[in-house]
Formats: C-alpha cells, sequence, structure tokens
C-alpha cells in the first residue's frame, strides 16, 4: 500500500476502512460486529476534512521559480564575463605601461599637439616648435592686432610639462582614456607690461555721461556712452589662462568697460521740470502790445551745466540773455528823435529827445524770477520822456 506523509489524516482514513472491510466480512453480519466497526469508523474519521489543492497557485509559484533561477544564472553570467573582461583589460594595461615606460601615454595631447609614445625629449622638442608658432589676437571692436608670443616674454616651462607628462604614475587602465595637458606659464620681465601699457593707451575710449540737450520741440536727454578701457591685469590673466594648452587665443579687449557717472535714469525727473518750466507763460506787455516769448526765445535763455561729483544737470535762466531779449523787444517801440547837435574837437554831440522804456532791468529781473520757479508773470514796459546826450567821432 501507497502512504503519502504529506496528507497523514485524509489516507488514514483510507487504510482504516480498508482494514474494517477485511475483518467485516458478509458471513459476519451480527449487530455487535457491525456497531464495533461503526464505532471504529468514527474514531478514525477526522473532524476537520483537508483543504483542496490549488493547481494554478502552486503553478505561478513554480513559474516564478523558474523566472528567478534563470536570472540568476544570467546576472552571474554578466559579472563573470564583465570580470574576465576587466582582468583582459588590466592585463593589456599591465602590458602598455612596460612598453611606455618613460614616456607620454597613448591619446596624450597638449592643445592640439598629439604627443602619445614621444619621450620626453622629443615631447620638448615638440611643444618648442609649437611655442616658437604661437601668437595672440587682441581684437578691439573691428580692429584686430595680432602679436607673436615670444616677443610678451612668457616661459611656458616645458621641460617641467615633459617629466610631467612622461613619468606618470602607474595605473592598469589609465591608458583607456584621453589625456589633455596644459602647462603654466607665466611672465618673466616686462616686456608684457610694456606691451600692454602701450596697447591700452592707443585702444581706450573715455566715458560718456548722459545729458539733457536742447531740441526744437523743448528737453531731451543724450543717453549716456560706455567708455571701453582694457585692464592690465584682466589682459595678463587671460593671457596665462589661454596660451596654457599651447594655442593660439583670441582675447577681446573691449570686455572691460568703465561706466559713465550720470545715465538717463537719473535726469529722467529733472528732464519733466526743465519742460515744464518751458511751458510757464510769460507775457510783457507795453500800451496795447502783448509781446509772448516762444520755447525757441526760452530754449535761448536756458543754461544747462553739468554739476560736477552729482548725478544731475543745473537748469537756470541766464539774466543776461533774457535781458538782451527785453532790449531787443524795448527798441522797437522807443522813438527818438534827434534835437541838435554840436561839434566839438574831433567829436560830434548829438541831444536826443524822446520816448524811452525805462524800467528794462526789472522786467529782466521778474522774467528770470518767473520762468527760475515756474510761476506766470505778466510784465509791464513803462516809459518815459527823456533827453540825452551821445558823443559821436566828428566826420572827416
Amino acid at each position: 500500500m501507497d502512504i503519502n506523509f504529506r496528507r497523514p489524516a485524509y489516507h488514514g482514513v483510507d487504510a482504516q476502512l480498508l482494514a474494517v472491510q477485511e475483518i467485516a466480512t458478509p458471513n459476519i453480519q451480527t449487530n455487535e460486529i457491525q456497531t464495533a466497526v461503526n464505532e471504529s469508523i468514527t474514531g478514525v474519521i477526522p473532524k476537520r476534512l483537508p483543504e483542496p489543492i490549488n493547481f494554478e497557485l502552486n503553478a505561478r509559484l513554480y513559474r516564478r521559480k523558474l523566472l528567478a533561477e534563470r536570472w540568476s544564472r544570467r546576472l552571474s553570467i554578466v559579472m563573470y564575463g564583465l570580470l574576465a573582461l576587466a582582468v583582459i583589460l588590466a592585463v593589456v594595461g599591465f602590458y602598455v605601461d612596460h612598453i611606455y615606460r618613460g614616456r607620454a601615454l597613448p591619446y596624450s595631447y597638449v592643445g592640439s599637439v598629439a604627443i602619445g609614445g614621444m619621450s620626453e625629449a622629443q615631447v620638448v622638442t615638440a611643444l618648442r616648435q609649437q611655442e616658437s608658432q604661437l601668437t595672440i589676437r587682441f581684437t578691439d571692436g573691428g580692429l584686430t592686432t595680432t602679436v607673436p608670443v615670444s616677443k610678451l616674454g612668457i616661459e611656458f616651462n616645458i621641460q617641467q610639462l615633459a617629466d610631467q607628462i612622461t613619468h606618470h604614475s602607474f595605473n592598469p587602465f589609465y591608458y583607456l582614456s584621453v589625456h589633455h595637458f596644459t602647462a603654466s606659464p607665466n611672465f618673466t620681465g616686462n616686456q608684457l607690461s610694456q606691451f600692454l601699457n602701450q596697447y591700452v593707451n592707443n585702444t581706450k575710449t573715455a566715458p560718456e555721461n548722459a545729458v539733457i540737450i536742447k531740441t526744437k520741440s523743448g528737453l531731451a536727454i543724450q543717453p549716456e556712452l560706455q567708455g571701453f578701457q582694457a585692464n592690465i591685469d584682466y589682459l595678463s590673466k587671460n593671457i596665462l589662462s589661454k596660451t596654457a594648452d599651447f594655442s593660439n587665443p583670441t582675447i577681446n579687449v573691449n570686455t572691460v568697460t568703465t561706466n559713465p557717472q550720470i545715465y538717463r535714469s537719473d535726469l529722467a525727473e529733472q528732464l519733466s521740470e526743465g519742460n515744464a518750466l518751458l511751458k510757464n507763460p510769460v507775457t510783457i506787455k507795453y500800451r496795447n502790445t502783448v509781446i509772448t516769448p516762444s520755447l525757441k526765445d526760452k530754449l535761448d535763455w536756458l543754461q544747462i551745466t553739468q554739476v560736477p561729483g552729482t548725478t544731475s544737470d543745473s537748469l537756470t535762466f541766464t539774466p543776461a540773455l533774457v535781458r538782451a531779449y527785453v532790449l531787443a523787444q524795448a527798441n522797437k517801440f522807443q522813438q527818438h528823435i534827434s534835437s541838435s547837435s554840436a561839434q566839438l574837437p574831433g567829436q560830434t554831440v548829438s541831444t536826443y529827445q524822446g520816448t524811452v522804456i525805462n524800467n528794462i532791468d526789472d522786467v529782466t529781473n521778474q522774467i528770470v524770477q518767473a520762468m527760475n520757479s515756474s510761476t506766470p508773470a505778466a510784465v509791464t514796459f513803462t516809459a518815459s520822456q527823456q533827453t540825452y546826450n551821445a558823443l559821436t567821432p566828428a566826420s572827416q
């Protein structure tokens, strides 16, 4: 009889039943024997029935187990492959390090100069040749100046660089990458400073401040301009950094700028105030005539001056310019009548009598004050009858 020990309860019942059936033959069917058989069967039947087998769940778990085993085998293969590759590369690295001992490793460069496989002496020779051909292009706007590096007194420490390239530390994988080397240049003597001082002075452009200007329609702002001035320290550092790889660099001189002191934003408020002053109404009256100065007349009176050490302009109406205008208007109304003349040695004395404007200075002061304070003003010419003498050279 085949008994599965994983399910003892279930198969145990079958065994007991078979045993009972063997004992209980068809020839013995008494009540006592039947009772004993029933009690025996009742005693061996379990109280809890066994759970049925879930074949779908077991199949899923089995597939997962197979998948995990498959990936485990693949991962092991990959790991062993990588390990073998690393060992092979390391062996090649040992060989490369041996044959390139005292020489530059493959794929080594100084700038655009390929030095792979060169000895220290060969590296020095190649870099000396490249050094003799190096130039620097200085650009200033649309102008370009090319200068040989040999004229600037730059030392590249080529011997030290060659020693660094050819005496590399051991690394079995170092040959797999590209190696770029740079020098540590420095200046010797004062050749560079002499060149830069001369070059900077020739390319210097001073900045221009923003300023309020007169136009036909009023006041406007002429914007500021930045100045361009090469900074010697800036250029020196730029030259050292860009020639370290033995290339032919281009350096923009105009990168360094000098800023103005006054910007258009500084004058915006003052511009608004100045245009408001020009709109201030001023009139001059004489009898039935009213004279109104034009915008052009007021602009002629206005004097614009930049105030040193500040970010503003001075806007003032100049008394002398206003008086010239007032006098010109007064002359239109004055009437002179020559009454008599007398001859003196070398001179002629003329006596005039007529209507004369007698408050020119007062009218001038009132207009200047009104314009500077943006206060409307209406002034009046006053006249009187006067007699005065004038001397003129005697006619020959």
